[in-house]
């Protein structure tokens, strides 16, 4: 992966990111340049998300504390309260993890598919505990990212390959576009 592509990706994760946690209501701050590939101590809850295509391939994770994910979850989903205390209150977060990195994925795939790449996504998944931690990914490209919002951390990891010649600067040209983020989609 060359530089270019690298900082594009990386530039990709940040908009996406900022904008999907404004979405959420907890607007977050990046903070510059790469984090180091490891959870940051507060983080108690991940969500996951493998993808694929011919082109490119990986995996996707965030995390974060169980109070900040707790706050991002839609309105309508605030009451009762989510609290660290409640063991099923844990299985409600690590769900809505999975599906914040689904989402997150989705804004990335979006983005990506304009410039001619298309990726199919796995099922997410999550996992939640006091002492989190990742191995560090094999892929030399894996790109980590941190964000603060209320003096909290949010850490996103994205771990892909491209295969040789893909030119992520160049637009589609086939005049395809994505699902907009929101949009219903029938089959």
């Amino acid at each position: 992966m060359t530089p270019q592509t690298s900082e594009l990706l990386d530039r990709l994760v940040i908009e996406a990111t900022s904008e999907l946690l404004r979405a959420c209501r907890v607007p977050v701050q990046a903070t510059p340049g790469l984090a180091p590939i490891a959870l940051p101590r507060t983080a108690t809850v991940a969500g996951i998300v493998g993808f694929s295509g011919e082109q490119m391939r990986g995996t996707f994770l965030i995390a974060s504390s169980f109070e900040l994910l707790a706050r991002s979850r839609p309105a309508a989903l605030q009451t009762p309260k989510r609290v660290p205390e409640n063991e099923r209150d844990w299985v409600v977060i690590r769900d809505w993890a999975a599906e914040l990195a689904n989402q997150l994925l989705g804004r990335v795939k979006n983005r990506v598919y304009a410039m001619g790449i298309t990726l199919h996504v796995s099922t997410p998944t999550a996992l939640s505990g006091e002492a989190l931690a990742v191995a560090a990914p094999s892929s030399p490209h894996a790109r980590a990212h941190s964000f603060t919002s209320r003096g909290e951390e949010v850490w996103v990891c994205l771990d892909a390959t491209l295969e040789p010649g893909v030119d992520l600067t160049q637009p589609r040209d086939d005049g395809a576009e994505a699902a907009r983020e929101g949009d219903v989609l029938l089959f």
